[in-house]
C-alpha cells in the first residue's frame, strides 16, 4: 500500500480562493497559465493544505493550484545548461516547481492572508558554497496545462526527456524542429539547402526519448553519419552539444 496521496483524476481550474484559473471565462479571455498538481509527498501535502485561505474546504488530492499563488522563486523557468563554457538559457513550454515551493500568493483575498516566502539564503557546505545538484529525471510531472486533462486517471503522459527534447529551441534560425505525427517520443531537427534549383535536407538530428534516455541520430545529406546516446540529466544540452559537432561541410567532429 502505498504511503503518498492517492490520485484520481485532477481538476482543471486553480483551488486558490477567488482564483478563476482554468474555468472557461478565464480560457476565452486568453489568459494562459499553468496549473500544478498537489505533491505526492505526505508531509509536502499538509504543508500546501495549511497554506490555501480556504475555511469551506480543504484543499484535496484532485486539487490544483495556477502558478499566480507561487512566488517567483519557486518557479523554474528555463532550462539552464553550459554549453562550450558559456551558460544558455533555454525557456520552457510550461514552467515547473521548485522542489520547495509553497503556495503563499492570494491576490485576491485581503492581503494578511497572503504569506512573505523566505528569502532564499546561500549555505556554504562540503561543495565549497554551491547548490547541491538536482537530479532532472523524476518520476512523473507535476506540471499540466490549464485545458482540460483528457487523461482519465490524471497522469501525465509524457516523460520527463521527451517533454526537455519537445521544449528545446534549434539554435539559430537555419535549423527547423518539427514533431513527429504518431510519435510523440520523437523530435526532429533539420537544416534545409538548394540543390540544383530543387529543396533538399542537408542535415538531420533525430531525437527519440526512453524512459530516463534519449538517442540522438545525426544524418547529413541523407546518410548517417553519428548516434549519440544522451543522459536525461543532460536531454536538454544534448541537441545543442549534437548539432554544434556537425560542421558546416557536412562532417561530424568526435
Amino acid at each position: 500500500m502505498s504511503s503518498g496521496v492517492k490520485r484520481k483524476a485532477s481538476q482543471t481550474h486553480c483551488f486558490a480562493p477567488g482564483c478563476s484559473s482554468g474555468y472557461i471565462s478565464a480560457r476565452k479571455s486568453g489568459r494562459q497559465v499553468s496549473l500544478f498538481s498537489v505533491p505526492k509527498d505526505p508531509e509536502r501535502f499538509k504543508a500546501w493544505q495549511r497554506a490555501v485561505p480556504r475555511a469551506d474546504k480543504p484543499l484535496e488530492a484532485t486539487s490544483v493550484l495556477c502558478e499566480l499563488h507561487f512566488d517567483e522563486q519557486y518557479l523554474v523557468r528555463f532550462f539552464t545548461h553550459t554549453i562550450n563554457g558559456e551558460t544558455v538559457r533555454i525557456p520552457r513550454d510550461r514552467p515547473k516547481l521548485t522542489d520547495n515551493a509553497i503556495p503563499t500568493v492570494y491576490p485576491n483575498v485581503p492581503a494578511y492572508l497572503s504569506k512573505k516566502p523566505p528569502q532564499k539564503r546561500t549555505s556554504r557546505t562540503s561543495t565549497g558554497g554551491l547548490p547541491a545538484k538536482i537530479p532532472r529525471c523524476e518520476g512523473s510531472a507535476s506540471v499540466h496545462d490549464n485545458a482540460a486533462d483528457s487523461h482519465e486517471d490524471g497522469s501525465f503522459s509524457n516523460s520527463p526527456t521527451a517533454l526537455d527534447i519537445a521544449s528545446c529551441e534549434p539554435p539559430s534560425a537555419y535549423w527547423a524542429k518539427h514533431r513527429i505525427a504518431g510519435a510523440d517520443s520523437a523530435t526532429a531537427f533539420t537544416v534545409c539547402a538548394m540543390n540544383n534549383g530543387n529543396l533538399a535536407l542537408e542535415k538531420v538530428v533525430l531525437f527519440t526519448a526512453n524512459e530516463c534516455s534519449v538517442q540522438a541520430k545525426v544524418s547529413v545529406q541523407a546518410t548517417v553519419v553519428k548516434n549519440v546516446q544522451v543522459s536525461s540529466t543532460a536531454c536538454g544540452s544534448g541537441f545543442s552539444d549534437t548539432v554544434q559537432r556537425i560542421r558546416r561541410k557536412g562532417r561530424v567532429r568526435c
